[in-house]
């Protein structure tokens, strides 16, 4: 009797179990590539994902700091400057796909400048960027 169920259920059954592989021996070798290939394709797809989503928070991070620098707080300020000669200031533009060196020009810039016209410069620089 446990043979006959063993013979209705298919040779990838085993003693009641599925054998792991068992559906790639019975599928042509095409359809076993595009299963893969599907899969790698996803993870792809996961890894862009991930990227962009770092590269929008870096960006968010590093217009935070401009726009901090321009409201004035002379304790931020200083903060910025700091972080601006960092290791990490260097991996955050470098995650947004931004020059650091001119990042860091812009904010020394905008240390110069009086802090009543900090905004219209930013401003001005960017829409001239596009």
């Amino acid at each position: 009797m446990v043979q006959d169920k063993k013979a209705r259920l298919g040779p990838e059954f085993d003693n009641g179990l599925a054998s792991k592989d068992s559906g790639d021996r019975e599928r042509p070798a095409d359809q076993r590539d595009t299963r893969i290939s599907s899969s790698r394709q996803r993870e792809s797809e996961s890894e862009d994902h991930n990227l962009k989503s770092k590269s929008r928070l870096a960006s968010a991070i590093i217009l935070q700091s401009l726009k901090d620098l321009c409201a004035g707080n002379p304790k931020e300020e200083a903060e910025i400057k700091e972080w601006a000669s960092s290791d990490s200031f260097v991996d955050v533009c470098k995650s947004a796909s931004m020059d650091y060196e001119l990042v860091r020009d812009l904010i020394q810039e905008l240390c110069d400048i009086p802090k009543r016209i900090r905004r219209d410069i930013l401003l001005n620089r960017l829409k001239n960027k596009r």
